[in-house]
C-alpha cells in the first residue's frame, strides 16, 4: 500500500498537465532578420500599425512600422500554443525529501546567489534633447557638457532628439501651432538663428569627442529652418510621423540679398551654400556612400534647384532635374519642405517612429533601458536660465531708455546715474549669458554695451553725446522689447 502511495506522489510531482489551442497571428519578417508576431490593426501604403506583446514590459503595445523595413508579411498564421501547469511548486516524497527544482530558501538568499542588475542584457539608451531655438536653446556650450557625461556613462546608443521649427513656438505659453494656408502663428523672436560656425562646432563635438564605438542616431520631431542643417548631419536619421525637414534656403537668400551687387550676389550665395554643405557632410553614410547626396542639399538650399529621385536598390539617386522616377520639387522659385512620409518613401530617413519603443524596434534593440544621465538637467537649467535673463535684460534696457529720455529734466544727473545703473545690469547678464547677444542680434553684445557706457561717460563730462538714444544698435532696442 505504501509503495502504491509513493508511486502516486511521484507521478503527481512529475506529470505536467498540458493544454493547447490554436491562435491566429500576423507575422512581420523584417529586413534586419527580426520576426514580430502580433496583429496588424491598421495599414496604408507606407506604414503598418502593429500590436504585439512588448518583451521588455510584458504588456501589449502598438508600434508603427515603416513598410520599407518589412521583407514579408504572413497573415492569420495559426500557431499552437501550449500552457504548462504543475500540481505545485514543491512536492515532498514519502521519505520527506524535497524534490522541487527550486533552490532552498537559505540558498536563494545566500550571498553567492547572482542577481541581475536592471541594465543586464538591455541596450542602454542616452537621450540628448535638442529643442527650441538654434543659437540660444541649442548652443554648443551645453552639448559639450553632455558629451562629457556620455563618455563617462558609456551608453550603447546616443539618441539625439531634435525638435526645432520656424513654424512652431516651442516655449511660448499658449502658442498656436495651427498652420493655415501660408500664414502661421509664430513669434518672430523664436525663429532659428543662422550661425554656421556655432552649428559646425556643435556637430564636431559629437563627431570627435564621443567614443566612436557608441552608436549615434538622430530622431527628428521637427527640423525647419537652420535646424534642418543639423537634421541632415547624422547618417542614421529617423523621423516622427508629424515631422518636417527643410527651410535651408533662408541663409543663402539672405547672403545673396546682403551682397547689394549682382556681380557678387552669386559669390555670397555660394559661400553660404558651402557652409551648409560642410555641416551636412557629417550625415554621409561612409559604409554606403551616395555620390548624389549633394544634389539633395542643393535642392533644399537653392530655390532655383529642382529635385527628383530614382533608386538603385534602396539607395536614392538624387537629381536636380525632373528626370528621376519621382518628382519631389518642380518649382524653381522656392525650396521644398519634406514631411516624414516622403523622407521614408524616398529612403532619406531610416524609418518613422512615434514613440521611443517604436524607435527601439527600428534600431533592432527592443530590450532597452534609458540611462539617467545629466542631459535633461543640463538642458533645462540652461533653457530656463537664459530665458529668465532675457526677460530681465529687456526690462533693464527699457528702464535705461526711460531714464535717458529724461536727461533734459531738472534731475539730469540723477537720471543719468539711473540709466547707467540699468545698462550695467544688462551688461552683467549679457556676460553670463551670451545667448542674449544672439537673441538681440547684437544689441546686448558686450562690445555694444561697452560703447553705450562710454557714451554715458561722455555725457556726464559734458561732451556732445547722443542723449536719449542709446548707442549703436541699442537705439532701436533689442528684438521683442
Amino acid at each position: 500500500m505504501n509503495s502504491w502511495r509513493t508511486f502516486h506522489l511521484t507521478l503527481l510531482a512529475t506529470v505536467v498537465v498540458c493544454t493547447s489551442w490554436c491562435v491566429a497571428a500576423d507575422v512581420l519578417h523584417m529586413k534586419d532578420g527580426r520576426v514580430l508576431k502580433g496583429q496588424i490593426v491598421q495599414e496604408n501604403p507606407r506604414l503598418i500599425v502593429f500590436e504585439y506583446v512588448d518583451p521588455r514590459l510584458g504588456i501589449q503595445t502598438s508600434i508603427t512600422v515603416p513598410l520599407s523595413q518589412v521583407e514579408k508579411i504572413e497573415r492569420n498564421v495559426k500557431e499552437e500554443v501550449q500552457e504548462e501547469s504543475s500540481t505545485g511548486s514543491d512536492v515532498t516524497s514519502s521519505d520527506g525529501k524535497q524534490e522541487s527544482g527550486d533552490l532552498p530558501s537559505d540558498q536563494a538568499d545566500s550571498p553567492d546567489s547572482t542577481m541581475e542588475t536592471p541594465d543586464a542584457g538591455n541596450t542602454r539608451f542616452y537621450i540628448v534633447p535638442m529643442k527650441g531655438q538654434v543659437g540660444t536653446d541649442i548652443t554648443p556650450r551645453i552639448y559639450e557638457a553632455m558629451v562629457e557625461d556620455i563618455n563617462e556613462l558609456k551608453p550603447d546608443v546616443v539618441i539625439i532628439k531634435l525638435d526645432s521649427s520656424d513654424l512652431r513656438n516651442e516655449f511660448k505659453d499658449g502658442a498656436d501651432d495651427i498652420i493655415e494656408g501660408e500664414d502661421y502663428h509664430m513669434d518672430p523672436n523664436e525663429v532659428n538663428m543662422w550661425n554656421m560656425s556655432e552649428m559646425r562646432k556643435l556637430r564636431q563635438c559629437f563627431s570627435t569627442d564621443i567614443d566612436p564605438s557608441i552608436r549615434q542616431v538622430l530622431w527628428c520631431r521637427d527640423a525647419v529652418g537652420s535646424s534642418s542643417v543639423l537634421g541632415l548631419a547624422w547618417p542614421e536619421l529617423y523621423m516622427h510621423p508629424e515631422a518636417m525637414i527643410g527651410g535651408m534656403s533662408a541663409t543663402v537668400q539672405g547672403s545673396r540679398n546682403a551682397a547689394g551687387d549682382a556681380n557678387v550676389e552669386a559669390k555670397f550665395g555660394s559661400a553660404a551654400y558651402e557652409e551648409i554643405l560642410g555641416i551636412t557632410r557629417y550625415g554621409r553614410d561612409m559604409d554606403r556612400k551616395n555620390p548624389t547626396r549633394e544634389r539633395l542639399i542643393t535642392a533644399l538650399t537653392k530655390p532655383e534647384a529642382m529635385l527628383s529621385v530614382g533608386w538603385q536598390g534602396r539607395m536614392p539617386i538624387w537629381s536636380n532635374t525632373l528626370r528621376g522616377e519621382v518628382s519631389i520639387d518642380d518649382s524653381d522659385e522656392v525650396t521644398v519642405l519634406l514631411p516624414a512620409y516622403i523622407c521614408d518613401d524616398v529612403c532619406l530617413s531610416h524609418g518613422t517612429a512615434e514613440t521611443l519603443e517604436d524607435l527601439a524596434v527600428l534600431l533592432g534593440e527592443r530590450n532597452f533601458v534609458v540611462v539617467e544621465g545629466q542631459s535633461n538637467s543640463i538642458f533645462t537649467k540652461h533653457n530656463e536660465g537664459w530665458r529668465d535673463a532675457w526677460a530681465r535684460a529687456v526690462k533693464y534696457y527699457m528702464d535705461y531708455r526711460k531714464w535717458m529720455g529724461r536727461l533734459n529734466s531738472r534731475n539730469r544727473k540723477s537720471n543719468l546715474n539711473k540709466a547707467e545703473s540699468a545698462l550695467k545690469r544688462v551688461r552683467a547678464l549679457a556676460i553670463k549669458w551670451p545667448e542674449l547677444a544672439i537673441r538681440s542680434r547684437g544689441t546686448f553684445s558686450k562690445t555694444n554695451l561697452d560703447l553705450m557706457l562710454l557714451e554715458l561717460e561722455d555725457i556726464r563730462k559734458g561732451a556732445s553725446g547722443r542723449s536719449g538714444g542709446g548707442g549703436g544698435g541699442g537705439s532701436r532696442g533689442p528684438a521683442g522689447s
